[in-house]
This record gives structure tokens, sequence and C-alpha cells, in this order.
């Protein structure tokens, strides 16, 4: 006896390497998609993480300024010309030092890398009991600058007794130098 192999049908020959080929192109382009998403996540997350750290240290250093007293050598300035701290959107790393400008740097273990903060101490005109801070803080790298930015502004006013003929008045120290 013979035996007769059944025939397959055409239903059941599988893929054509076509077919394959055209399946991983789709594949392809679906993860280049998704590796895009990721990266574009993990820069957006560095630059939040920065942001965080930036604005807690320009905090942290307005508050030390803040802290000082009125007469301390820190809040004495001479003036600073107009223009030293940038505006929104430059970089502080344009600025060239200039008088009565100050800056420190500090290195934030982390994402955040460097940190630059620069603040500005001015006397405000006819008022010698009141003095402007602006301060400003940004991260230091490649795709940080502008996005990390924080600013700060405040008024510093001397509430203390006034001084009188160069002088604090008897036991009353420290006190507020004389308007002009």
């Amino acid at each position: 006896m013979k035996r007769e192999v059944p025939q397959q049908s055409s239903s059941e020959a599988g893929f054509t390497l076509v077919e394959v080929l055209i399946a991983i192109v789709i594949l392809v382009f679906g993860l280049v998609a998704v590796t895009n998403l990721l990266v574009i996540a993990g820069s957006s997350s560095m630059a939040a993480n920065a942001g965080t750290a930036v604005a807690a240290l320009a905090s942290q250093q307005m508050e030390t300024l803040k802290a000082l007293p009125f007469s301390s050598p820190g809040l004495n300035t001479t003036g600073a010309p107009a223009g030293v701290i940038p505006a929104p959107g430059f970089s502080i790393s344009s600025i060239v030092p200039t008088p009565g400008y100050s800056q420190m740097n500090i290195q934030v273990p982390g994402a955040a890398g460097a940190v630059d903060i620069v603040w500005q101490i001015t006397p405000v005109v006819g008022q010698a009991q009141l003095k402007h801070i602006e301060l400003v803080a940004e991260a230091r790298g490649p795709l940080m600058g502008a996005r990390t930015q924080a600013r700060y502004t405040v008024f510093r006013a001397c509430t203390g007794p006034i001084m009188a003929a160069g002088q604090c008045p008897a036991g009353q120290l420290p006190c507020c130098p004389q308007a002009p």
C-alpha cells in the first residue's frame, strides 16, 4: 500500500520574506520614536532637578544677604553700574565682573553640577536706610542656562535708631545711617 502525503494549502504557507522585512521596518520606526521620547524625558528631568537645586541655593544666598546687619561690609556698596544683572533669558556666564557685583560658584553633587550665583546690592537714591538686593542664579551646562534661572529681588530697610551727628545714640548699636 502506498501512502499519500497530504498537500499543504496556500493559506498555511507562513510569512514571506517581504512581510517580515516590512514588520521589522515598522518596529524600528516605533523603537526610534520611543527612544527619542526617553531622551527628551531624561533631559527635561535633568533640567528640572537642576532648577530645583538652583532655586534652593538662590533662596539660601538671598536669606544670607538679608540676615546680614544693615551696616555690615557685605551690604555696604558704592553703587553698581546699571545693567550688571542680566535680563531674563540671558546667561550669567556672559557677564564680565564689574564693581558693585558679587558672584559665587557652587559645585552641587548630582545633575545640577555647577551653579553660578550673581548678586548686586545698590543703595536707593535719597534713602540712606534702604538698599535694593537683586540676585540671579543658574546652573552651568549645555542644556541648562536660562532653563534653570532663579531670580530674586528685595528691598532691605534699616529699622534701628538713626545716626545723629555721625554717631549712634548712647548704648543703641547698631544704628541706621542718616538720610542725606
